[in-house]
């Protein structure tokens, strides 16, 4: 969906896809961009992404501690590649919204990974005078992922445009309540429980969200449990994979059936 509208490009995913005896996308929204704007005609079949919850699960991080922040503060993390689809400047606008409003105090935001847009929200953030709120960690091994997850209250992702992102998902699996903005396979993933969406660019609704899980503990918690309850329902690996496998078959059997 970011190359297909590209003139060099569309013609080989055009062959690609229509050439195949199975095509399978992580998101309705893929599905319809495949169909609307880069010329698929079959049916395909949606397969979202799975979660690990043998990494992905509940438990204790040392790194709010390790960072300074206390514990009772509101901790909001965010883990992306820091590209400009990722929107992460809402993050800078959040913080000043908060601030201005007088509601910023004892909020703390934890940043992992690294990108373009990294060191300039980092810039804005010293200019806003709201930097010290935030905590930069770069990029991390896979390993340490968890650890983010773990010691935040909820976990933010206000991008342009997703597929069916792994954040949410392996968020979701931490019992972490979620915030993404109202797009593409950010609102299939989140719709139904497990966490909260807010129009694009709306930053008066985004602080609406990470208020009321503030001030609402209990609201968190539900959350956090149904996000949990989704994945294991609906993200696990054995219930992904046996889709795949079944997709596998049936062109098998197509393939038998023709010959």
């Amino acid at each position: 969906h970011t190359n297909g509208n590209i003139d060099s490009v569309n013609p080989i995913l055009d062959l690609s896809l229509n050439s195949a005896d199975a095509v399978t996308f992580v998101s309705e929204d893929l599905r319809r961009i495949a169909t609307e704007q880069l010329g698929y005609q079959g049916e395909g079949k949606v397969i979202p992404n799975f979660v690990d919850q043998d990494v992905f699960s509940p438990g204790e991080s040392k790194l709010r501690r390790q960072l300074g922040i206390s514990d009772d503060s509101f901790v909001v993390g965010h883990v992306s590649n820091f590209a400009p689809i990722k929107n992460t400047y809402a993050f800078e606008r959040l913080a000043k919204h908060l601030r201005d409003n007088g509601k910023l105090e004892g909020i703390h935001f934890i940043m992992a990974g690294d990108g373009k847009q990294k060191s300039s929200l980092e810039e804005y953030l010293v200019k806003q005078g709201v930097s010290e709120n935030f905590h930069f960690l770069g990029e991390l091994p896979a390993s340490e992922i968890p650890d983010v997850y773990n010691a935040s209250d909820c976990v933010a992702l206000p991008s342009r445009h997703e597929g069916n992102p792994l954040t949410l998902l392996e968020s979701m699996a931490c019992a972490v309540p979620v915030i993404g903005s109202r797009v593409g396979g950010i609102e299939e993933t989140i719709s139904g429980g497990g966490g909260f969406l807010f129009e694009s660019f709306s930053t008066q609704e985004f602080a609406d969200i990470v208020m009321n899980l503030k001030n609402n503990p209990e609201v968190a918690k539900k959350a956090g449990e149904d996000g949990l309850r989704k994945v294991k329902l609906k993200y696990s690996p054995s219930v992904i994979l046996n889709r795949y496998l079944d997709t596998f078959e049936q062109v098998i059997r197509n393939a038998r059936s023709n010959n």
